[in-house]
């Protein structure tokens, strides 16, 4: 009366199968997604820090320094930095590079987005 046929015990079999591997699969993109996370925090840290830099009159732009933001408070024992230099020897031109660094999983990881600056402003001739 309440036996199990060989068909319903296959097809329970199969669906206990597919949920453990849907859960495994779940859990093994977590640190995926955590580092994904800590990369897009870094990309708008550093390109807020660049949209500084473009709203700045060129002959107040400093040389290079740390620098803080709040968003580094989200990553794990975090610094930033950035460079100005004059771009190949010009000194109308400064390519300006922002690096951001932080530890994931004792590793060190970072984002660093450079840009060119005139001294003309963007898409000035």
């Amino acid at each position: 009366m309440f036996g199990f046929t060989i068909i319903e015990t296959a097809i329970a079999l199969l669906l206990v199968i597919v949920t453990i591997t849907i859960f495994g699969v779940a859990l093994s993109s977590l640190p995926l997604t955590k580092t994904a996370r800590n990369q897009n925090i870094a990309y708008h840290i550093a390109a807020k820090k660049i949209e500084e830099f473009r709203n700045t009159q060129f002959a107040s732009l400093p040389s290079s320094s740390p620098f803080a933001d709040p968003g580094l408070a989200n990553l794990n024992n975090a610094s930033a930095n950035f460079t100005l230099e004059d771009y190949g020897g010009s000194s109308q031109i400064k390519i300006a590079t922002v690096r951001v660094q932080w530890q994931e999983e004792s590793r060190t990881r970072d984002v660093v987005l450079e840009t060119l600056i005139s001294d003309r402003g963007l898409n000035r001739p």
